[in-house]
């Protein structure tokens, strides 16, 4: 536990989580060790005794933790943890703080209100389904795919994403400070909307018949951005750098441009741009 406990520290007094952050961790892990190595009993044939008539919640769990339909209030910590899988899910009020999570399923489906505290989530695939209402902190997010989905009031603090899928999906309402993302693709429609970037590093952004509107991007680096076909509008850019880009049929509308540096970029039909990089 004094390892653990020396990670959340370091990760604090490097910003990647806060104060309040790195005492729910503290606490969760504490918990944990008062929590047994099982919650069921077994009997000699193999078949748990425990009874299902009172379920507990807010559960801390030291072992493999098998999440059913509409799972709720868990608390999971130092865990590898069972996927949830399926369709018409609700999976939501929960917590996984330094485990890991990979293979979630979800089809017309809600991960809703969780928090994913210096965590690893991977191969996360939704259709028809959103996530909301969620806290990334310190975590890693890889291979994530949505189909005419959403992620939308979310925050991302100090997280890394990478491989990302939007097809005819959205991103909204949603904050990333001090992320690392990697190839991200926007397809089919797909948008990020009335959203913030603060002080964040993203190498390979695809856009294709895709937009940005209402969006803040503050402090960021970009590198390798693809944009085809697509819209911004209403987006103010402010102490950005952005390298190794291609903008190609790209409509700007009320774009704004502050400390902007452009380099090695290719620009096509884009007036308004290439007057700006000429100042």
């Amino acid at each position: 536990m004094q390892e653990e406990i020396m990670e959340i520290m370091s990760m604090n007094k490097a910003g990647k989580i806060t104060d309040e952050q790195a005492a729910q961790l503290i606490a969760a892990l504490a918990e944990g060790q008062k929590t047994p190595s099982s919650s069921q009993d077994h009997d000699s044939t193999g078949e748990s005794s425990s009874s299902e008539e009172e379920p507990k919640k807010k559960r801390s769990f030291r072992f493999n933790l098998s999440f059913g339909s509409d799972d709720k209030d868990n608390s999971v910590t130092m865990s590898k943890v069972t996927p949830p899988k399926g369709t018409n899910f609700e999976y939501s009020d929960n917590n996984i703080n330094l485990s890991s999570v990979s293979d979630i399923r979800l089809e017309r489906s809600r991960f809703s209100d969780n928090g994913i505290n210096a965590a690893q989530v991977a191969n996360l695939n939704l259709v028809d389904s959103s996530i909301e209402d969620c806290e990334f902190a310190a975590s890693s997010t890889s291979d994530l795919t949505l189909t005419k989905s959403q992620i939308t009031d979310s925050e991302f603090h100090g997280s890394k994403v990478s491989k990302v899928k939007l097809t005819d999906s959205k991103i909204e309402d949603t904050e990333f400070h001090g992320m690392m993302a990697k190839s991200i693709n926007l397809t089919a429609e797909s948008s990020i909307q009335d959203s913030e970037f603060h002080g964040c590093k993203l190498v390979d952004l695809s856009m294709q018949g895709s937009k940005i509107e209402d969006c803040e991007w503050h402090g960021c680096q970009i590198d390798g951005l693809q944009l085809v076909d697509s819209v911004w509008t209403d987006v103010e850019f402010k102490k950005v750098r952005i390298k190794n880009a291609v903008f190609k049929n790209v409509t700007l509308d009320d774009v704004e441009f502050e400390d902007v540096l452009f380099k090695d970029c290719v620009i096509e039909s884009l007036e308004d741009l290439n007057a700006y990089m000429n100042q």
